[in-house]
C-alpha cells in the first residue's frame, strides 16, 4: 500500500449544507516553479502573491486567490480555537499566518500551529524581512481551504507526515472537515457529545458545528475551556511543567 493511502483521516466530517513555469532567477516565483526551500526563500521577496505561497514536494504554489467571506471566518475561528488552547496549556504556544518547514523541499504555510518549543522539535525563526517560520514539525497544523480535499492533499499529507507533523486539521469554506493522525500511534482523534477531540493534545476540542454556515456563531472558546476542565488535561499539563516525557503523544 502507498503512503498517500496508508493515512485515512481519524475523523472527515460531510459538508454541512508540475512542469517548470514561468520565473527564472531573480525574477520572483511563478505557480509551478520547481525550486529547494532556499531558492524558494531567496525569490518570495521579488514574487507577487508572496503571503501564501509555499513550496510543497519542490514544486511553487502560489495560492493567490483572495479568500472568500466564508473561509476568512473560518480561519479566524480556528486561530481563536487555537489561541485558547495556548491560553490553558501552559508550555504550549501557538504561530498563525506562519511558514512551515519540514524539509529542503518543503515549506508550507499554516493558519495556525500548535508546538511545545522546549521539546526540540519545532523551533521558531524570524529572517530578515520579518518572515516568521517554524523550523521543524510542530504537533498540530491547522488550515482552512476552499475545500479540504484539494488536488495537493495527498502530496501536503505526505510532506507533513515525513515531516514529522502529528496531527492535521483541514477545514474546507464549501463544506467538510478532516482531522489526520501521521504518526504511528495507535491513538487516533476522538469524537464525541459535538466535538472532535485531539490525541495528540489532550483538551483540544474542536465544536462540529463550525461548518455551520457561520463559522464566526461558532463558541469554539467554550469547546476548548470545557476539554481543558478534563483529567486528561491536567495531566498532561503537569507533565509539559515537569518537563518529563514532552514528546507529543
Amino acid at each position: 500500500m502507498s503512503a498517500r493511502q496508508s493515512v485515512p483521516p481519524a475523523y472527515a466530517l460531510p459538508p454541512s449544507g508540475g512542469a517548470p513555469a514561468g520565473g527564472g532567477p531573480g525574477r520572483g516565483l511563478a505557480e509551478g516553479d520547481r525550486a529547494t526551500v532556499a531558492g524558494f526563500r531567496a525569490e518570495l521577496p521579488r514574487t507577487r502573491y508572496a503571503a501564501r505561497a509555499e513550496l510543497l514536494r519542490g514544486i511553487v504554489h502560489l495560492n493567490d486567490l483572495p479568500p472568500t467571506p466564508r473561509r476568512k471566518a473560518l480561519t479566524e475561528a480556528l486561530q481563536a480555537w487555537t489561541r485558547q488552547y495556548e491560553v490553558e496549556t501552559p508550555g504550549i504556544v501557538r504561530a498563525t499566518e506562519v511558514r512551515i518547514t519540514l524539509s529542503s523541499r518543503d515549506e508550507l504555510y499554516a493558519d495556525a500551529a500548535l508546538y511545545d518549543p522546549a521539546d526540540g522539535r519545532c523551533v521558531a525563526t524570524t529572517d530578515r524581512g520579518g518572515v516568521v517560520r517554524l523550523e521543524g514539525p510542530p504537533i498540530v497544523v491547522v488550515c482552512a481551504a476552499e475545500t479540504d480535499r484539494g488536488r495537493d492533499l495527498p502530496d501536503r499529507i505526505d510532506a507533513l507526515r515525513e515531516g514529522g507533523v502529528t496531527e492535521f486539521v483541514l477545514a474546507g469554506a464549501r463544506g467538510g472537515l478532516q482531522w489526520f493522525r501521521l504518526d504511528e500511534d495507535p491513538r487516533r482523534p476522538g469524537r464525541g457529545d459535538g466535538y472532535l477531540k485531539s490525541a495528540a493534545l489532550p483538551g483540544l476540542w474542536l465544536p462540529e458545528a463550525v461548518l455551520d454556515p457561520d463559522p464566526a456563531k461558532v463558541d469554539v472558546v467554550a469547546a476548548v475551556r470545557a476539554g481543558c476542565g478534563t483529567l486528561d488535561h491536567a495531566l498532561y499539563v503537569n507533565t509539559l511543567c515537569s518537563g518529563a516525557g514532552r514528546k507529543a503523544r
